[in-house]
């Protein structure tokens, strides 16, 4: 048997391996010999994190005294870690904040002051990729640290990376984010202006990800003039906020959309000339409003995926088939109209995740009615979950609906086949038992 020591390791692996271990650990390693040190200091990263100075133990017990001084040991060690880095300039830059210690690091402007003194460093300021994380485990503190971006110039910035703080720009007039390409962040809460503010800063912005963002102020509309990808993972809806009504979106170099939430008013501009590559949409239910209002939710279904009409894959996943179905067209003559014009002309692709009633014809409508504005599918994958009428979709020991009877395999693409367009040759490749279709590359 062979063993090999991290010793045997070549340079390059070494020194990524230090590329992403928490300065302290670093730094105690790289004490123990001079080609350790050396590796470190040139591998362009600063990883600061709290855990390394504390204990092991986050216990409300604690006495205050401890945590004042893992605080102190924390920021002592970001200081010796920023002046041992100055021999190689900083390209990433990381602080991850756990524990009690976050209760005396969130005291007034204490991440900030941090955050600063770091990027003032002149190792920090070519660094090309920052990321702050703060852990309060399953629940955040009502207080999110304040994390301020702009006060020092960050020319060289191309990934931002934030999680779970107050967020905002310092001197938005004068921001500049020349090369920054990717912006995450991660349960935050963020002014409109402010996050407006960091898209007009960065000219090649063109990845922008929120997950479980809070936005706040009273603007609706967000223009994103460089974005290629844009992710809205359960954005924060309270009442008190006026976003819950709806948002409007400018992204005219928009190629991928990826959305996660409830149904709300939606609108992309401009929805005609975009040609949105890939879609991958997951409506959720309200558990605030548990009402069922089917026709409000058929019509906020309908125009949001018009925003999408020459999108070529889309993943698409649904509370209730039966909820996307105009019930009466003599009733809702506007809304039938909208669903009957809805025309994907350049949909290949269709994933479908859906709940169904069993028995009720309307599941069955729904299907047809929006595999009819498909007329040029290829590639069709369903997975269609049954559950009892009434019950919560997402709390269901439902089960995927089986399809292995063969007469039914073969009606179900008899039916689906009357949905394509006569001037299609190929017939669409359809998976009904959770795998795909091999063809599908070759066509």
């Amino acid at each position: 048997m062979v063993t090999m020591a991290l010793s045997d390791l070549h340079d390059d692996l070494l020194r990524r391996i230090l590329y992403f271990t928490p300065a302290k650990e670093a730094a105690s390693t790289s004490a123990l010999a001079r080609r350790w040190r050396s590796l470190w200091l040139s591998s362009g990263a600063v990883n600061l994190d709290s855990f390394s100075y504390s204990s092991g133990s986050h216990s409300h017990d604690e006495p205050s005294y401890k945590r004042v001084a893992v605080r102190n040991a924390f920021l002592r060690g970001a200081e010796a870690a920023l002046a041992a880095s100055r021999a190689a300039p900083i390209r990433r830059l990381t602080f991850r904040l756990e524990g009690q210690t976050n209760k005396y690091l969130r005291q007034p402007d204490s991440i900030y002051k941090v955050l600063d003194d770091a990027l003032s460093n002149p190792a920090a300021r070519r660094v090309d990729e920052l990321r702050v994380t703060v852990s309060h485990g399953s629940q955040p503190p009502a207080r999110l640290p304040v994390v301020s971006i702009g006060s020092r110039p960050l020319d060289s910035l191309r990934v931002l990376d934030i999680s779970t703080c107050h967020f905002q720009t310092h001197t938005p007039a004068e921001l500049a984010l020349r090369r920054l390409d990717a912006m995450r962040l991660h349960r935050c809460t963020v002014r409109a202006t402010d996050l407006q503010a960091m898209i007009y800063a960065a000219p090649h912005l063109a990845t922008l990800q929120l997950h479980e963002v809070q936005l706040v102020g009273t603007c609706k509309r967000i223009r994103c003039p460089s974005v290629t990808t844009l992710v809205l993972e359960d954005l924060d809806w309270r009442e008190s906020s006026s976003w819950r009504g709806g948002m409007d979106l400018d992204a005219p170099m928009l190629r991928n959309f990826s959305y996660r939430g409830f149904l709300r008013r939606f609108l992309l501009e401009p929805p005609a000339t975009t040609e949105i590559a890939d879609v991958d949409l997951h409506f959720v239910a309200d558990n605030e409003h548990r009402q069922r209002d089917d026709e409000k939710t058929c019509r906020l279904f309908w125009r949001f995926v018009n925003n999408f009409r020459n999108v070529k894959t889309m993943k698409l996943r649904l509370v209730h088939l039966e909820h996307i179905v105009v019930a009466d067209k003599r009733k809702t003559a506007k809304l039938y109209t909208l669903a009957a014009d809805t025309l994907f002309s350049n949909l290949h692709r269709l994933d479908l995740q859906a709940f169904y009633t069993p028995g009720r014809r309307a599941g069955g409508v729904a299907f047809a009615t929006f595999l009819h504005c498909c007329p040029m599918i290829r590639v069709l994958h369903l997975e269609l979950i049954s559950t009892v009428d009434g019950d919560d979709p997402s709390k269901s020991a439902s089960h995927v609906h089986d399809f292995s009877d063969e007469k039914g395999k073969v009606e179900f693409c008899n039916s689906v086949d009357q949905f394509i367009c006569p001037q299609v040759k190929s017939k669409p490749a359809i998976s009904l038992d959770g795998e795909d279709d091999d063809e599908e590359n070759g066509s």
